[in-house]
């Protein structure tokens, strides 16, 4: 795949020097101007009537590629990539925040072990305060989630014919079972050369942490819907401090991927003007 921005189709357009002509592109070179056209003798004046432009004398409008040459428009890209780096921060808050309360249920779960007793009030205020910070953690990751495929949406849009996928799927891939393992990854990095950014090397690290968390997570989830002892209890506390773990350590990462891949957006100029021919 290439870095290039695809070029106009031929036809005749305004002169990249600025004279003001209008000049023959092939499709690949500039060609020769259009040639001026002879002036005509001067006619005696008439009255002047309000003709009506033919449709063949109107102006064209602007080619696809002239819309494009336009200034972009990544306001929009540059709020949504701020907001989904703030919810990001936030989600890793209520990731230290179920480190804290597991470590805490397992605090409880081995004094019970050691010595047989298991205080029925601390062991509520676990579960109340588990089910409460899983709440909320969801719903805060449901909305990063939600403003990361939005945001990532509108970029593929940007660079449309520059990645090997549709803008489409670059939300579609987070969501379809056994691709979702490996085509947002490469969504990613063909979003990084579409900017024309080298990809960085940390990239990897950044997935194997986000596939690390989510599947410990569904283990962690797994073995408390199969508890039936004290012993497996503990068991799915300790996967859940490691699927956090892994969760926090991948939100750096992800914050510099939004925030690298909106810069190199907004530093990319709309298309390559081809160079005349003298």
């Amino acid at each position: 795949m290439s870095d290039s921005l695809v070029p106009p189709p031929a036809g005749w357009y305004p002169a990249p020097n600025g004279s003001g002509e209008q000049w023959w592109w092939d499709g690949t070179a500039w060609a020769q101007p259009q040639p001026a056209q002879p002036a005509q003798p001067a006619q005696p004046a008439e009255p002047e009537q309000p003709v009506q432009a033919q449709p063949w004398q109107q102006q064209p409008s602007q080619q696809p590629w002239q819309q494009q040459a336009q200034a972009r428009n990544t306001e929009t890209i540059q709020r949504l990539s701020m907001a989904t780096q703030i919810l990001l921060w936030v989600s890793a808050g209520f990731s230290l925040i179920t480190i804290f309360v597991e470590f805490f249920g397992l605090s409880v779960i081995n004094g019970y072990l050691n010595d047989l007793f298991l205080p029925e009030g601390n062991m509520v205020g676990y579960a109340g305060l588990s089910s409460l910070v899983a709440i909320l953690a969801v719903l805060v990751l449901i909305a990063t989630g939600i403003c990361w495929v939005i945001w990532q949406f509108q970029v593929a849009q940007q660079v449309a014919g520059l990645t090997r996928r549709t803008p489409g799927w670059h939300i579609g891939s987070w969501f379809i079972p056994v691709v979702s393992l490996w085509f947002p990854y490469q969504n990613i990095s063909d979003l990084w050369k579409a900017v024309r950014r080298p990809q960085p090397s940390w990239q990897i690290a950044w997935w194997l942490l986000w596939l690390g968390g989510g599947i410990v997570s569904q283990i962690s989830s797994r073995i408390v819907m199969d508890s039936y002892t004290v012993e497996s209890w503990r068991a799915a506390m300790y996967s859940s401090i490691g699927a956090e773990v892994l969760t926090l350590a991948a939100v750096p990462f992800a914050c510099l991927i939004l925030r690298g891949i909106t810069d190199g957006l907004r530093n990319l100029p709309a298309y390559a003007v081809p160079a005349a021919r003298h």
